[in-house]
């Protein structure tokens, strides 16, 4: 089998700035059409609509020479003048990356984040249309330069979310628009994280903001140890999918989380670099004691003015908050637990990895003091998973195509967590479960695979026996529910 995780390549920088740069002006190219439909829309039933009959009017004077050009400039009979500078009715939607790529901790093969954020003084553009729209464009007009597929539009999700892929990137895309009333704010100036722009704004809208306002909080978190905190993020986060513990979708830890954990160790390492401060993160990771929480700032309950209230995250009054395992909690309003999907068997298996890193790098600190080899490639060698368990339980997911085998596969992807949850039943029979976050490509898998017919991966659960007996445990009851999730597929 072979990791379907997906290497690095040296451009992978300059392919995310096209790509940027692509969605910007389809973004700009969309929201100017829609603008555009909507004046002409009312221009065509001002002309329909009865007019009375103007009064005939008076012979005019002799116009002075100046009122005269603009006369001519009218009618086309004079050299136009040049255009007037630009206005904020003139200024562009804003198309603002958060998350990894924001922070600059980013890897050639991380998906990209990204906000719509609409100014306030274009007409309202709902976003089911605005997704519609973008959706059309990307399906009629073709590029040699950027393909654009597996486009899938999440408007009933907590977080509204227009998903695709351009070439190989995976791409998030939220959308809100500023209240037209927010628009004296908005000619301020002053910036995405003047919170006055998003005054009155719905939940869901306030969610969609969210990203961005918490990526530049963490930025502000560790002003003046910026660098120290990327590469530290850099290098767990490489950490993270070695050892197979990386991963929203899964139930584990994506970018963010990883990174909010790094911006609390920074902090509080002092003048420590890039390699102390390493050390200092699996040292307090390693002895952290879930599910206390990793709080960069204390949670504020009242909403800033203007804006709505909303629930934050409280273990104490809320009993879903109080459930959370490894809560890992957002710096801005409203705060939430970032891992909340985070199961036992997913924090079972981050803990195992953080306490082995924190042995790992233990050793690699003593020799260094002893003039010795670090041997850094240790910490960074790929988790030996499948020397640990002697019982696996696979998932294989397979299609006849490739754009088959993408929804299907991303499907099957966000069930996973079902599955592992169920699992957890298991542990009363015996059996401890153990996932792993990676996928692997099924390369062989009979006549059709051979002929290319078939696309598969597998993903693979250790299971632990916590018996010496070695009994057969029934795991089918654990399965159903993850079983019927999955085959609930409308396009299956």
């Amino acid at each position: 089998m072979k990791d379907t995780g997906g290497g690095q390549n040296g451009n992978g920088e300059e392919e995310k700035v096209a790509i940027l740069e692509f969605l910007e002006n389809v973004v700009a190219e969309t929201i100017q059409g829609y603008v555009q439909s909507l004046t002409a829309s009312s221009t065509t039933q001002q002309q329909q609509a009865p007019h009375p009959a103007p009064p005939p009017a008076p012979t005019p004077a002799p116009a002075p020479p100046a009122a005269k050009t603009w006369a001519s400039t009218v009618s086309g009979t004079a050299p136009a003048p040049p255009p007037p500078p630009p206005s904020h009715s003139a200024l562009p939607p804003l198309l603002l990356p958060f998350g990894s790529y924001s922070l600059s901790c980013h890897s050639p093969t991380s998906d990209l984040d990204l906000l719509c954020l609409l100014p306030p003084h274009l007409p309202p553009l709902p976003r089911s249309t605005f997704f519609n729209l973008l959706s059309t464009y990307f399906t009629t007009r073709y590029s040699d330069t950027f393909i654009v597929n597996d486009i899938v539009i999440l408007l009933n999700a907590y977080t509204p979310v227009m998903k695709f892929k351009v070439n190989e990137t995976d791409i998030d895309l939220l959308y809100t628009q500023i209240p037209s009333e927010n628009i004296d704010v908005y000619k301020e100036g002053k910036g995405v994280t003047d919170l006055r722009l998003y005054r009155g704004l719905k939940e869901e809208d306030v969610r969609s903001v969210n990203g961005v306002l918490c990526t530049r909080e963490i930025m502000e978190y560790v002003r003046g140890r910026e660098d120290v905190f990327r590469e530290v993020c850099r290098v767990v986060k490489f950490w993270s999918k070695g050892v197979g513990v990386y991963g929203n979708v899964l139930g584990f830890l994506g970018g963010v989380n990883w990174a909010l954990m790094v911006a609390f160790v920074v902090r509080r390492c002092g003048r420590k670099g890039v390699g102390g401060c390493l050390k200092c993160f699996f040292e307090v990771f390693g002895e952290w004691k879930w599910p206390r929480p990793v709080l960069l700032k204390k949670i504020r309950e009242e909403p800033p003015e203007g804006w709505a209230k909303m629930q934050v995250w409280n273990p104490g009054g809320n009993r879903w908050d109080g459930r959370h395992l490894m809560p890992i909690v957002t710096p801005c309003y409203p705060s939430m637990n970032s891992s909340y999907n985070v199961g036992k068997g997913q924090l079972r298996r981050m803990e195992f990895e953080i306490k082995r890193g924190r042995e790992v790098l233990e050793k690699i600190f003593s020799r260094g003091k002893k003039g010795e080899d670090a041997g850094w490639e240790e910490f960074f060698r790929e988790t030996n998973f499948f020397n640990r368990f002697s019982n696996f339980l696979e998932v294989r997911c397979c299609a006849r195509n490739g754009s088959d085998f993408r929804r299907w596969h991303r499907w099957v992807e966000s069930k996973l967590r079902i599955l592992i949850a169920g699992l957890e039943m298991a542990v009363e029979q015996g059996v401890e479960p153990h996932p792993f976050a990676k996928f692997f490509d099924v390369q062989s898998m009979g006549t059709r695979e051979k002929q290319g017919e078939v696309c598969g991966t597998s993903f693979f659960i250790g299971l632990r026996s916590l018996r010496a007996n070695g009994d057969i445990v029934d795991l089918s009851f654990c399965t159903n529910e993850f079983l019927y999730a999955v085959s609930n597929w409308e396009e299956r």
